[in-house]
C-alpha cells in the first residue's frame, strides 16, 4: 500500500472531476490517499494571496514529509513553486508526478512551467502527444503522453424524470463557455427545426449575437445536471478550444462518452487512437460538415443511439481513471 497525496484546487475536490476520479481510483486500488490544496478560496488567500502560496508552498514540504508520503500527484499544480518539488525531491524518497493538462509553454490565460522544476518529477503527465514531442526536444525525458480519462462511478447512464427529459434535453446540446471562436461558429448553424440547446457560464447573455442568445438554456450546470444533459441529449456537441487540444480529445469528450451520450466532435488527428468515428463518436472537420453530420444524425436517432452505446463500452473498457492510475504506477514501477 502506498501514500498518496493528491495536490489540487479545492473546487476539484468535487464528483465528476478529474483530482476526485483519481482520488478515487487509487483508493480502489488499495492504497491510501488524501488531498492537498494548493489553491483554496477563502479571506487570507482572496486578500493575502502571495503570502498564502509562499505558506502554502512551505506546508506541502512539510505534509509529504511528515506524513511519509510514497507518492505526490499534482493535478496542474497551479502555484506550487519548482523550487518546493526540487526541495522535496533532495528531502525524501517521495515520487513525484505531475498531469498537466493544459499548454506547458504558456498561453495567454496561463503561465509557462518551470521546465528544470519539471526535471525533478519522475513523470510529467501530458495529455497531448504534441507537447510530448515537444517536451522532449526541449530535454524533458521524464514526459509521457496519458490522455484524460473519466469516472464512471460519476459519469454514467441516468434515469430521468419526465421534467428533466423535456427541460434539459434537446436534439443538440452544448456545454460550455463562450469563447470567440464559438460564438461565431455556433451562428445560425442549425435551421428552427432543431431544438438546440447552450449551456454554461452566464457570460452567454451577454453575448452581441441575437441568435445565440435564444439559445442559452441557462447554467453553469452542476457536474451532475451536465451528465443529465449528456443523457437526454440526442447529440452532444464538443468544439474543442483550438489550443486546448491539439491533438486527441479534451476532458469533457470523454465524460459525454463515458455518461453514454452521443458525442459529436471537431476532429484532431489521433482522435482514433481513443473511439473509432463514425462507430463510436462522430466527428467533423468543417461547419459544413457539421451541419450535415447533425442532420443525418437526428433523421437516424436509433443509429444515434447506438453509436452512442458502442462509444460507452469503449470508454467503461479502456478510458477510465482506473484504467489511468494503474498506467502511472506501472510507469513508475518500471522507472
Amino acid at each position: 500500500m502506498l501514500r498518496i497525496i493528491i495536490a489540487t484546487n479545492d473546487q476539484a475536490d468535487a464528483p465528476g472531476t478529474e483530482s476526485m476520479g483519481y482520488l478515487r481510483a487509487l483508493a480502489a486500488l488499495g492504497h491510501e490517499v488524501e488531498y492537498f490544496y494548493y489553491r483554496k478560496k477563502g479571506f487570507f488567500y482572496s486578500n493575502f494571496r502571495k503570502a498564502w502560496i509562499r505558506k502554502m508552498n512551505r506546508r506541502l514540504i512539510e505534509r509529504v514529509k511528515g506524513w511519509g508520503a510514497d507518492l505526490l500527484l499534482v493535478v496542474r499544480g497551479g502555484y506550487i513553486f519548482g523550487e518546493t518539488i526540487r526541495a522535496i525531491h533532495r528531502m525524501t524518497s517521495c515520487r513525484m508526478v505531475i498531469f498537466y493538462p493544459d499548454n506547458p509553454f504558456g498561453s495567454p490565460v496561463t503561465p509557462a512551467l518551470d521546465l528544470d522544476a519539471l526535471r525533478s518529477y519522475q513523470l510529467f503527465l501530458t495529455r497531448d502527444r504534441y507537447y510530448e514531442d515537444e517536451l522532449r526536444a526541449q530535454g524533458v525525458t521524464t514526459v509521457k503522453f496519458l490522455p484524460h480519462g473519466y469516472d464512471p462511478e460519476f459519469y454514467r447512464t441516468v434515469p430521468l424524470a419526465p421534467e428533466e427529459e423535456r427541460r434539459l434535453g434537446a436534439d443538440v446540446s452544448f456545454v460550455g463557455a463562450p469563447y470567440p471562436f464559438r460564438v461565431t461558429f455556433f451562428h445560425e448553424l442549425v435551421g428552427p427545426e432543431v431544438d438546440f440547446k447552450i449551456w454554461g457560464r452566464q457570460d452567454w447573455r451577454q453575448v452581441k449575437n441575437p441568435w445565440l442568445r435564444q439559445r442559452y438554456s441557462g447554467g453553469p450546470l452542476s457536474q451532475e445536471e451536465k451528465v443529465k444533459v449528456y443523457n437526454a441529449s440526442t447529440v452532444n456537441l464538443n468544439l474543442q478550444h483550438p489550443s486546448g487540444a491539439v491533438l486527441g480529445l479534451d476532458e469533457r469528450s470523454f465524460g459525454i462518452v463515458g455518461s453514454g451520450g452521443l458525442l459529436l466532435v471537431n476532429h484532431k488527428r489521433g482522435v482514433e487512437e481513443f473511439f473509432r468515428p463514425g462507430e463510436e463518436i462522430v466527428t467533423f472537420s468543417s461547419r459544413e460538415e457539421l451541419r450535415g453530420r447533425i442532420q443525418e444524425l437526428l433523421k437516424r436517432p436509433e443509429e444515434a443511439k447506438a453509436i452512442a452505446q458502442r462509444g460507452q463500452l469503449r470508454a467503461q473498457a479502456e478510458h477510465t481513471h482506473h484504467h489511468r492510475a494503474k498506467t502511472i504506477l506501472e510507469w513508475l514501477s518500471g522507472s
